[in-house]
């Protein structure tokens, strides 16, 4: 996949070149960019529930084959799946007991461990980012001198995934500014929305869920008073967020983060806040959570 130029830009994790402190940056320098142009964006950080444990084998099978691996050595993995036996091995021993896959409780995916495993998982995450439309995907980074532009639908680390969004929001003329305002969160909100539905039916279809206990999501948009900027929080500007898990049709509300609280993302705590001026030195907002 790596020779042939089919690993997604986005993802990170398993992919030759590539390491997880650069998914880190790549949040941070969204979140420096909003702060130095002062423009309005929205994020979601989602993770996927045990991604090795859910791949559905008949279309990951399908994917080798899409590739140009022979069809007897597809057929040899399928097999392999559906005869394995598993033992569980700790530091007591070998367990006697064994699982393995029936045709009553089928077992999906190599399992965690695996080696094979971040193959299979970046063959399915390929086809969800081929698959993303791309009229509702993409933040947009646009440089001062505007001949730079950088599009961005997000960044992931294996199942880690984080989406984002910039307003394409108009002022319109007839309204004040706090209406203006207000109606940017909304425009943020329903792009926001849009394309973290669509990539979690993406994910559902190829045998994923995301796991909302450990999800959040964060609004960059600023108010104005006597010239100085800030960021809006949840109380200044009130906002929810609301998916539908796979077949569920009941939506579950997302948790929202104000953007001076701090979150741990890949091991590193980071916040989208501006830094804040004390007794003549800079210093990070205190981090929460």
């Amino acid at each position: 996949m790596n020779d042939h130029g089919l690993l997604p830009e986005m993802q990170h994790g398993s992919v030759p070149g590539k390491h997880c402190i650069s998914a880190v940056l790549k949040k941070v320098l969204c979140h420096d960019h909003l702060r130095l142009t002062k423009r309005s964006g929205a994020f979601i950080e989602n993770d996927a529930v045990g991604c090795y444990n859910r791949l559905v084998n008949n279309l990951v099978l399908m994917l080798m084959v899409k590739l140009g691996l022979p069809k007897s050595v597809t057929a040899c993995i399928g097999e392999l799946w559906d005869h394995v036996v598993h033992m569980v091995k700790t530091i007591y021993g070998i367990s006697s007991e064994t699982y393995g896959s029936t045709a009553d409780k089928p077992l999906y995916g190599p399992g965690q461990g695996s080696t094979c495993g971040p193959l299979f998982w970046l063959l399915c995450y390929w086809l969800i980012v081929q698959s993303l439309d791309p009229s509702i995907t993409a933040a947009k980074f646009v440089s001062v001198c505007k001949d730079i532009i950088v599009e961005l639908t997000g960044v992931s680390f294996v199942d880690d995934s984080s989406l984002c969004v910039t307003t394409e929001y108009e002022d319109g003329p007839a309204l004040s500014t706090a209406e203006n305002k207000v109606k940017e969160v909304q425009h943020l909100i329903q792009r926001l929305t849009a394309l973290s539905q669509h990539w979690e039916k993406l994910l559902f279809t190829t045998g994923g869920a995301i796991n909302f206990q450990k999800s959040h999501w964060y609004l960059m948009t600023w108010l104005w008073k006597q010239g100085i900027p800030t960021l809006a929080t949840s109380h200044q500007l009130p906002a929810s967020l609301s998916l539908t898990p796979g077949y569920n049709a009941l939506q579950e509300i997302v948790p929202r983060l104000e953007p001076t609280q701090g979150f741990r993302t890949l091991g590193v705590y980071v916040t989208p806040s501006i830094v804040k001026r004390k007794n003549n030195l800079w210093t990070w907002p205190e981090l929460q959570g």
